[in-house]
């Protein structure tokens, strides 16, 4: 059963959150006025040049995450990360939630790891996830074993075309039902899940890996939408960068 975010967690984490945002120290309190990528990091640096202890700050393109050692939740926070300049920014976090919601709906949770909107924290929609072990040469090493399992189980060509592309995503039925390998491909093919290396996985407190980073990469929200599969990344770039010039393919 996936985790669920207590009351008293939600309190502690914004505790944690304000003693950040009060430290004249560090740049919290500057992000939470201006997020961005380069707000994060002098967030991210202040941390380090002061050597605070039991916390850790990281990013990637899209998401910046805070990990407090002795939490069973990461605090995510979006970055804004356009995909062309001038062009509007994309919440990848609220695409992620939606994401989690979605698979909650129709039975998928277990293979993602859950995911909660905390609150509009100064400002800023402030997210939390569960804490996970993220180990890629683990996962890198576990997912020979699981393609020439699937690969025996069935000559079924959407599965192999799938994880050929994915072939990380196979190792999560290592630890998941099987008989949900289809219902997952579909989904994620639906809802623009992408981008699944062993880097965006992880091994939750039960042992179980699942998936950690899975907003995709190029879904992003239109006119509030959520734009998902039926554009995909390259038909979006298209037609932004070719504006209202009809597209051919």
């Amino acid at each position: 059963m996936n985790k669920i975010l207590l009351q008293e967690e939600r309190t502690e984490i914004l505790r944690r959150l304000d003693s950040l945002r009060l430290d004249t120290r560090l740049e919290f309190a500057q992000f939470l006025e201006h997020p961005s990528s380069e707000s994060f990091d002098a967030f991210m640096e202040s941390l380090n040049f002061f050597e605070e202890d039991g916390i850790a700050a990281d990013r990637g393109l899209t998401k910046g995450v805070i990990i407090f050692d002795d939490l069973d939740w990461v605090v995510k926070f979006p970055l804004g990360a356009p995909l062309f300049s001038g062009y509007t920014a994309i919440d990848y976090c609220a695409k992620e939630y939606d994401i989690y919601t979605k698979a909650l709906e129709i039975g998928l949770e277990s293979l993602f790891a859950p995911m909660y909107f905390l609150e509009c924290y100064f400002g800023v929609d402030t997210y939390v996830m569960e804490k996970v072990e993220v180990d890629p040469e683990r996962i890198y090493s576990e997912h020979f074993d699981s393609w020439a399992s699937i690969s025996t189980v069935t000559e079924e060509q959407h599965r192999l075309n799938f994880f050929k592309v994915h072939s990380m995503a196979i190792t999560l039925f290592d630890y998941h039902d099987e008989s949900l390998i289809d219902k997952f491909i579909c989904f994620c093919n639906n809802e623009g899940v992408s981008d699944l290396h062993n880097g965006n996985m992880g091994y939750n407190k039960d042992g179980d890996l699942v998936l950690i980073d899975y907003s995709g990469f190029y879904g992003r929200y239109l006119e509030g939408e959520i734009v998902t599969s039926e554009y995909s990344w390259m038909s979006i770039m298209e037609t932004e960068l070719l504006d209202d010039e009809e597209l051919s393919f």
